[in-house]
Parts: C-alpha cells; sequence; structure tokens
C-alpha cells in the first residue's frame, strides 16, 4: 500500500497503544500525540537511505544530500547524516565564486582542499555546485574590475551674459543682415535687463565673445545654458535653437524652446541647455580660449529674448570607461582564473559538477537570464551578477572549456560530467525546459562544446486541494518525459517538499497534522518513483535532496529525527509504490 494506506494500519496501531502510560522515548524529542510515538517507532525501523536503493536495477543512481561545505569538514551532525544515508555530499556552498574569490581578486580555496580531504576521509563522493550563476560570485570583486578608472576632472561655471552691465538701449551684433539685438527691460518686469531679438529671419542670431577663465578651453566646456522668453510666432516653435562658434561654417541644430520645456511667452528659466559636443569642433578649435559665439531660434520673425547665458565646463581628465570588448577580456580572464583555481584544489577529485547555474529568463519572452529581464535582480546593492550581459550568449562555452580542461590539468580522471540545473522547469507546461533545451543546442553547434546532462531543481510543493495535487502530479510527470526525451543524462536537484492550503498558503511546521505529514511522504514517493520508472538507466544520475533537516519540508527534523517523508522516499528508491511493509 501507498504512504497514505498505511495511516489505517498507523491509526489501528495508535488505538491500540493510546492506553498505555509508557512509550519509546527518543533523546531530545517529546511526542505530544501517540500517533507521533507509533510514527517515529515505525520510521526508526527502516534502514539508512541509500540502502534501499535497487542497485540491480539502478547500478549508477547517486543519492546525494545537500549541505554547506563546511558541515563536512567540521563533522557536524549534519556530515553523518549525510555520510550515512547519501553516495554524495551536495554542496551548497564552499566551492563557488563567491566563495573562494577575494575582493582582490585572489583565489583563495583553502576551504575547497579541507573539503575533499573531509570526503576522502569519509569515503564520499561529492557533486559540485555550481561553477556558474548569477547570484554565487564576488560581485564586489567582478564589478570593481570593470568599474570606470576615476578621472583626475573637477567642474566649473561662470556666468556671461545678464545684460545688467549692458545699457538699455546696447545692440549686439547678429550673425546675419536681418533684426536687432537691443538690451530692453525685462517686459515682465523681474529680471532686469535682457536681450530683445526681433524681425531677425531664420538664420541671423546674436553674437558674443567669450572669454573662458585661464586654464578652461573649448574643449572642455560642456553645456551653454540660457533663459528663453519667446511667444508661439515668435520662437518658440520654428525650426529649432541654432549655435555656432567662430566665423563662417554652419550653424549646429537643437531642439526647439518648446521641446526644452519653455512655455508660450513665459520665462524658462535655465530650460535651454546646448550640448558642446554637438558642434563636433575640430582639435585647434577645442584649444581656443576665446572665441565667438552665436546662438538663438531659428524662426521665420523673431521676436524673443534671452538672459543669463553662462557656461558649464570640466577641467582635467574624465573617467575612463572600459568599453564592451574591454570588459568581455577582463571577465573572461577572471572567470577562468576562478575556474583555474578550484579545479586546482579540487585536485581531481570532484568529477561531476553544475557548470551553469539557472542560466535561463524566468520570463517566457527572453531566452538568457539578464539584469534586464530577472525580477530577482537587485540593481542597487549588486548582489546578482549576469556574466552572458558581458560576455555574450555564447558564454557557456568558455565556462565548459574551462572547466574541463582544468579538470584534466590537475589529474582529472576520466571525464567530467557537467550539468546545466535550472529551476520551475515544471511550470507553465515545461515552456522554460523547452528554451533550454534550445539553448544547449546552440552551445553545443560548435562542435566542441558538450553538456552531460540537466539537473531539473525541484522546489515542490504538496497542496491540500486534491484538484490542485493532481495537476502537481500530472507537472512532474510531463517534466520527466521531456527530460527523458532529451537523451541526456537526468539528475533530480535540491529536491524538498513543502505544505500548501487549499489557497496555496505554506504551512509551518508546528501546525502540520499526522495525517498531512503522510500527504508530504505520498508526494515524495510519488516524484521518486516517477524518476526512477521514467528516466532510462542510462540517463539516470541520481536524485540530490535539499532542507533535509527543515521540519515542514526535509526527511529529518531539525535534532535529526526521521519524518514521515523519509519514509516516502525510502520506498520510493525501493522501488515500492506498493509495499508489503506495515506499521504492526
Amino acid at each position: 500500500m501507498n504512504s497514505l494506506g498505511k495511516l489505517a494500519i498507523l491509526a489501528l496501531a495508535i488505538d491500540l497503544t493510546s492506553c498505555a502510560d509508557d512509550g519509546p522515548f527518543y533523546s531530545g524529542m517529546a511526542f505530544n500525540r501517540p500517533d507521533e510515538v507509533a510514527m517515529a517507532d515505525y520510521l526508526n525501523s527502516y534502514g539508512v537511505l541509500k540502502s534501499y536503493v535497487d542497485r540491480s536495477r539502478h547500478p549508477a543512481l547517486k543519492l546525494g544530500i545537500g549541505l554547506p561545505a563546511n558541515d563536512l569538514t567540521e563533522g557536524t551532525g549534519l556530515n553523518s547524516l549525510v555520510i550515512t544515508n547519501a553516495d554524495e555530499a551536495v554542496t551548497t556552498s564552499g566551492l563557488s565564486h563567491k566563495d573562494i574569490i577575494g575582493n582582490d581578486g585572489t583565489v583563495g580555496a583553502y576551504a575547497v582542499t579541507d573539503l575533499v580531504a573531509a570526503a576522502k576521509d569519509a569515503g564520499t563522493g561529492i557533486f559540485g555546485h555550481a561553477l556558474c550563476g548569477h547570484d554565487i560570485n564576488n560581485t564586489a570583486y567582478l564589478y570593481s574590475a570593470i568599474a570606470p578608472i576615476p578621472g583626475t576632472e573637477h567642474p566649473g561655471t561662470a556666468m556671461f551674459f545678464d545684460f545688467e552691465a549692458q545699457p538699455l538701449g546696447s545692440a549686439f551684433r547678429l550673425s546675419g543682415n536681418s533684426g536687432t539685438a537691443t538690451v530692453v527691460d525685462d517686459p515682465v518686469g523681474k529680471n532686469g535687463h535682457v536681450l530683445h531679438i526681433k524681425d531677425a529671419a531664420y538664420d541671423p542670431y546674436p553674437v558674443f565673445d567669450i572669454s573662458l577663465p585661464e586654464g578652461v578651453t573649448l574643449g572642455d566646456c560642456k553645456t551653454l545654458v540660457l533663459d528663453m522668453k519667446a511667444p508661439g510666432s515668435g520662437g518658440l516653435y520654428g525650426q529649432g535653437m541654432r549655435m555656432r562658434v567662430g566665423v563662417g561654417g554652419d550653424y549646429t541644430p537643437y531642439n526647439s524652446p518648446y521641446g526644452f520645456g519653455c512655455q508660450g511667452d513665459a520665462w524658462g528659466k535655465e530650460l535651454i541647455r546646448l550640448d558642446f559636443a554637438a558642434l563636433n569642433l575640430s582639435a585647434e578649435q577645442k584649444k581656443f580660449s576665446s572665441f565667438e559665439l552665436a546662438v538663438g531660434s531659428k524662426t521665420g520673425k523673431a521676436d524673443y529674448y534671452i538672459d543669463n547665458i553662462y557656461i558649464d565646463w570640466s577641467v582635467g581628465e574624465p573617467p575612463y570607461y572600459y568599453t564592451a570588448e574591454e570588459k568581455r577580456n577582463t571577465l573572461t580572464k577572471a572567470l577562468d582564473a576562478y575556474l583555474a583555481g578550484v579545479m586546482k584544489t579540487a585536485g581531481g577529485y570532484i568529477r561531476s559538477w553544475d557548470v551553469l547555474d539557472e542560466p535561463m529568463s524566468d520570463d517566457g519572452r527572453y531566452m538568457l537570464r539578464s539584469a534586464n529581464n530577472d525580477n530577482k535582480a537587485d540593481k542597487d546593492t549588486l548582489t546578482n551578477f549576469y556574466w552572458a550581459d558581458y560576455l555574450g550568449g555564447n558564454y557557456a562555452r568558455m565556462v565548459v572549456a574551462s572547466a574541463r580542461k582544468y579538470y584534466k590539468d590537475n589529474d582529472g580522471e576520466g571525464e567530467l560530467t557537467l550539468f546545466v540545473s535550472e529551476s520551475n522547469l515544471e511550470k507553465n507546461g515545461t515552456e522554460k525546459l523547452d528554451r533550454l533545451v534550445r539553448m544547449i543546442a546552440k552551445w553545443e553547434a560548435d562542435g566542441v562544446t558538450k553538456v552531460d546532462g540537466i539537473g531539473a531543481k525541484l522546489h515542490l510543493a504538496c497542496s491540500l486541494s486534491a484538484e490542485k495535487q493532481k495537476q502537481n502530479e500530472a507537472d512532474i510527470s510531463a517534466l520527466l518525459t521531456k527530460l527523458k526525451d532529451t537523451g541526456r543524462m537526468i539528475r533530480i536537484a535540491e529536491l524538498d517538499i513543502c505544505l500548501e492550503d487549499e489557497h496555496g498558503q505554506q504551512i509551518e511546521a508546528g501546525a502540520i497534522t499526522f495525517e498531512q505529514r503522510l500527504k508530504v511522504a505520498d508526494y515524495y514517493n510519488y516524484v521518486v518513483r516517477k524518476y526512477l520508472e521514467t528516466i532510462p538507466g542510462p540517463q539516470q544520475y541520481g536524485i540530490a535532496l535539499s532542507n533535509v533537516t527543515d521540519n515542514a519540508r526535509g526527511l529529518w527534523n531539525g535534532l535529526h529525527m526521521r519524518n514521515a517523508s523519509y519514509m516516502g522516499v525510502a520506498d520510493a528508491l525501493a522501488g515500492k509504490g506498493v509495499t508489503d511493509n506495515s506499521i504492526q
């Protein structure tokens, strides 16, 4: 019978024993109900987990359990649990870029050396997770490696014409033959003296003689700023602002005053901002410290006012911004240095790795995960780093090639087995898996790159809604069938199952009933059994369990006492959807 079927037998056992005063006691474990006592007693009768793998049917299957590297090296209780129950430890930390690369880019992989030594002493294998991903990097180092080189420039600004020093009626010359430019009182009565440009048709603009402060040249100038007041028919719209340096030559076009934000016949304070970079100055012109400048609005019949003409500049060398190619080269070397370092310290002992972790976008409109499409992207604290944004879509080729090379260089025996691991493959009709399959095919199109397998990260939820749970199981079945059809090695990664109520809300450990734990155990059994039934032997790499001591979702609780889910996995490994075991 399946795990839920055992409930009736277990309930009978509970009824027969509920009047007893004494029961089994497990160190550190307090049982609040007779059914918990009976279940603990029953689970205690099971052997270690890996002993249930039918090696005659699944000779190469590897049962893995995830744990941080320091748990293995320091000999914690979790270390003992993994060594006893699993074929290999799956590192959840200790091997990634952020674990062994310092903020100066140096490789400090001493923890890897200790990890390998501990695994050898314990006689257990290691699955390496992961060589390249978006959230497992020393981002402080990576972003600093491509940050702009600071410059020596410092900004400055100066007012050249506010027209207060010019007497009323003073005239400024125009660059053409029509119109006038005369100093007048502000017609609004707020700004003192201003310059009125009137009847200038199209290209005549007021001309100003500019002398920059000592040490500043035209090439240092960034922006010319001025105030403007113009009616709709006198320069607000027209053909836009124009500016020219020197005598002769073409005027450079800019947006209209209205386009800069000015409103009809009202002062637009500091709204007109003309970029000197648009002038396309010659090297000789950039050396000028004094020059003639013509500026104004191109209109059929000018009738506008300007005031407060000033220039912003920046003196000194600007920051140096790396080109995309320079960033790609720098980061390629950085990633290669990490791969060389981790493979050297692993010494060929770790033969299987996730070469890429979660490369695909969660948004079906895109292929690869990117800072531009990832809802996990934290652009303020820069906690994530998206390699494809800098190295290009075929970055996987470099990672695979370097991993295989450095494995061989460091006495690796046989071929390295490399997986691409991805999450949420079971959702949305396996759409994400379809994209992943196409992406791997693209990477392998060079005839050199080889990805051995796919790791399906299964963080699942068992639903108390019968309809929803039926769909959950259908999704797992469809996923495994499609994974089988890839022809690649298939690995279930990070398997854990929480419990959700009928509304999709997760139920905390303390609120999960005895009967509900059996439902979770049954779902564990279904997933593991479906993997063994669906994936052919040559394609089976194994199953790795995650969060194993989380009392809400794991096979053990925090005191390393077995949960009901242990029964579901053990029976499935033994090929038992229907079991002869019963609770007596």
